[in-house]
């Protein structure tokens, strides 16, 4: 098959011309933030525009090359996640920067085919020349821009010699567009060698300091790292983190889809990486654990657990101190209520971690507290299906100056939370934590969290549904109701 190259419909001085003229054309602030990747200057148009003219692969120069090449689609998630070429890695241009090249892909000589909302067709698009001047001006040789439907490849030809693919869900890597240029210069570079290996990372959790294991993989997971905390790339803004990890000299490590192997999406923990490098976190690094789900599960590490131990409370090293709470997603309020400051929170969270009631502690509590209050901050549809009995319901989203009061006018009677996390052990911020300054805020003085699947004795086993019914009543749509006591209906013979 032969290659060709086809001649764009204008000139390249043209072209040239028409890209300057439109960058100078844009608003100063907008410049470098939507329209250049970190690095890109006018100079760099004028050297390799004319060069990304005459290097656009057609249909039979794709599938020529397509062996062995890197294939980076520049669209954005939606639009990749709905239909993608097999093997392509979703990098948008603004994030084309040396240092997460050179991680993707560290062989320089190999091919690179940059794909565009252009490549299946429509007219030449400004942005896809970017990404081509990135990658030539990281030193990358062998770049290409790919448009499938130049040279006359009809929807059919294509999607008979080009293996599609699509997703259910891709992340956004939308979390780094909040930096500026110089964000990326200052905080990227050296992001490749923060890089964990599951035996650095032993070494690490056995050196019996406390670790803040942070993974934002999108899809649940059934193998995850015991005591991790399952984040969204929202969550990184300074408030939440401030809340989450109020000591910036704790190790703090990154989990993604690729540190468990491969993956379409670009490994956003480098990004993530980066803001908190920003905000003052000294100790960040990502890990890379195995090659697969196959691989980890071969391994065998100690603190990696699967789907059959998912489920159980985290193990953590003897004396080291708890960072983060082994529990559910932020709420609809955020970790840090609307209208409260950061410093606010930090002083009305004081004492929530030691305020966990277990089961045994619920049980003497309730016994010698007969003004106890149960309240339950789950949605009101969580609660009718099962809640402990007496318990009432005010979902957290709820929880007002004006609320309260109704349902707690009593600030000094003990207050027990209770949310999905108090009946199983979850992976996310439970919602007791975000709902213990608001009622600290108001004035409550003797609030308590409820864990009822906790021991008491600390040790790692978990309680389960069992153990716990035996002790503490359940009403609900969901609660089965007693059978009625059975009767012997044996007919009574009286003896002669």
């Amino acid at each position: 098959m032969q290659v060709h190259f086809h001649r764009p419909r204008f000139s390249g001085l043209l072209f040239i011309g028409f890209l300057i003229a439109a960058t100078h054309a844009l608003p100063a602030a907008a410049e470098p933030r939507e329209r250049f990747p970190a690095g890109l200057t006018i100079n760099d148009l004028n050297t390799y525009s004319n060069e990304y003219m005459q290097k656009q692969l057609a249909l039979d120069g794709f599938l020529l090359r397509q062996p062995g090449a890197a294939l980076v689609d520049m669209r954005n998630a939606q639009d990749f996640a709905a239909k993608h070429i097999k093997g392509s890695i979703n990098l948008p241009a603004l994030l084309m920067v040396p240092e997460v090249l050179e991680e993707i892909w560290p062989d320089k000589t190999q091919t690179v085919v940059t794909i565009g909302g252009d490549s299946f067709g429509g007219d030449e698009k400004m942005e896809s020349v970017l990404p081509y001047i990135a990658l030539r001006k990281a030193g990358y040789a062998d770049v290409y821009h790919l448009r499938l439907a130049r040279g006359g490849a009809l929807a059919a030809d294509i999607d008979s010699h080009v293996s599609f693919a699509s997703l259910p869900e891709l992340p956004a890597p939308e979390v780094a567009l909040g930096f500026s240029l110089q964000d990326l210069k200052e905080f990227l570079p050296g992001v490749s060698s923060t890089v964990l290996t599951a035996e650095g990372f032993s070494a690490l959790r056995a050196q019996g300091a406390a670790v803040a294991v942070l993974d934002f993989r999108v899809q649940p997971q059934a193998q995850h790292i015991a005591g991790s905390l399952s984040l969204r790339a929202h969550d990184v803004q300074p408030q939440r983190l401030a809340a989450l990890l109020p000591d910036k000299n704790v190790p703090v490590v990154l989990v993604s889809e690729r540190s468990f192997g491969a993956s379409p999406a670009v490994d956003m923990t480098m990004f993530i990486y980066a803001h908190l490098r920003k905000q003052g976190y000294q100790n960040v690094r990502r890990i890379k654990i195995c090659d697969g789900a196959a691989a980890c599960v071969a391994q065998e590490w100690p603190w990696l657990l699967t789907a059959d131990a998912a489920a159980m409370p985290v193990p953590t090293p003897e004396g080291a101190p708890s960072i983060l709470p082994a529990a559910p997603p932020l709420g609809a309020v955020g970790l840090i209520p609307q209208g409260m400051s950061a410093e606010e929170f930090n002083v009305h969270m004081q004492g929530a971690g030691a305020a966990a009631l277990t089961l045994d502690e619920f049980i003497q509590m309730r016994a010698q507290e007969p003004s106890l209050v149960v309240l339950d901050i789950r949605a009101a549809e969580g609660y009718s299906l099962r809640h402990i009995k007496g318990a009432r319901n005010l979902p957290l989203t709820e929880m007002t100056e004006h609320t309260l009061p109704q349902i707690l006018p009593d600030k000094d009677v003990p207050v027990v939370m209770v949310c999905d996390e108090s009946f199983a052990p979850t992976r996310r911020i439970s919602m007791t934590l975000q709902g213990w300054p608001i009622l600290k805020a108001n004035g409550y003085t003797r609030v308590y969290r409820l864990n009822l699947w906790r021991t008491s004795d600390g040790s790692n086993r978990m309680l389960g549904d069992a153990d716990i019914t035996k002790q503490v009543e359940f009403e609900g749509s969901a609660v089965p109701r007693p059978a009625p006591p059975q009767t012997d209906e044996k007919m009574q013979v009286t003896p002669p």
